[in-house]
């Protein structure tokens, strides 16, 4: 199997922004959507929830929506090029919640309230993932109530690579976010989607074997890759039925 290492600067110049925005109206769609919770306690509200709020405040992306352009641009620095090797091993959380790969920065959400202190060893473990990933800008987010240990102010974020932000969950504003639109190339019809490189020799493969077997991390395209294929089935004139079959609901009808 011939493995592609994607060149990451290409990507971020070329189709990041489309894939950011798209990943801004999910999380938008799931705060609007979250169950009620109470205004005194916001005890109804969880991690999930406000990682994808401080994403849309930071103009970042979550942990598991990191593309594959991404991975593979790290992999490619240790030597590592089996995909189905890395998939969980090397793509788990590790210590970094949002992402705004355009400016490199790794960041860290902590939604604690109470007696629960945000401590050294929370802000070390980002910045072991940034080491890891090759990012060296790092910011930790939390609401106004939470407590910081004075071990990790006094010793991490003094640092001038690291900022701290305040985030609650009152600052989740629906309409400004509505406003979101993809960002379109000037010279890129709205109604085509761009094909990745891979994507065309993966095409390739699909047709000239019986059984495939894709893998690759969410937003890497997988799903476009089959309409694809699909489509250049309608062009030949092929008139066979095809079956999918997918453990979700929400996979069934994403395409």
């Amino acid at each position: 199997m011939t493995d592609l290492i994607l060149d990451l600067e290409f990507y971020l110049k070329n189709h990041y922004n489309k894939y950011k925005e798209i990943k801004h109206q999910e999380y938008l769609k799931y705060l609007e959507n979250y169950p009620s919770f109470d205004e005194r306690t916001n005890q109804e509200i969880g991690l999930e929830y406000y990682e994808r709020l401080v994403a849309l405040k930071t103009d970042s992306i979550i942990h598991n929506d990191l593309p594959v352009e991404f991975w593979n641009h790290v992999l490619k620095k240790y030597d590592i090029k089996r995909v189905s090797f890395y998939k969980d091993r090397y793509t788990r959380d590790i210590g970094g919640d949002f992402y705004c790969l355009l400016k490199n920065v790794i960041g860290q959400a902590k939604y604690y309230h109470g007696n629960s202190n945000i401590t050294y060893d929370h802000l070390s473990h980002v910045t072991q993932a940034g080491i890891f990933y090759g990012i060296n800008n790092f910011v930790l987010a939390h609401p106004t109530e939470s407590k910081v240990h004075h071990m990790a102010r006094d010793f991490v974020l003094i640092l001038p690579n690291w900022k701290e932000e305040i985030i609650d969950i009152q600052d989740f504003d629906s309409k400004r976010y509505k406003r979101i639109e993809p960002i379109n190339d000037e010279n890129e019809d709205e109604s085509e989607y761009c094909k990745r490189r891979w994507q065309d020799e993966c095409g390739e493969i699909i047709k000239s074997e019986k059984i495939v077997n894709i893998e690759a991390p969410p937003g890497s395209g997988k799903g476009d890759l089959i309409i694809h294929y699909l489509e250049d089935c309608e062009k030949d004139k092929h008139q066979d039925k095809h079956l999918f079959i997918v453990p979700r609901i929400d996979l069934a009808t994403q395409m």
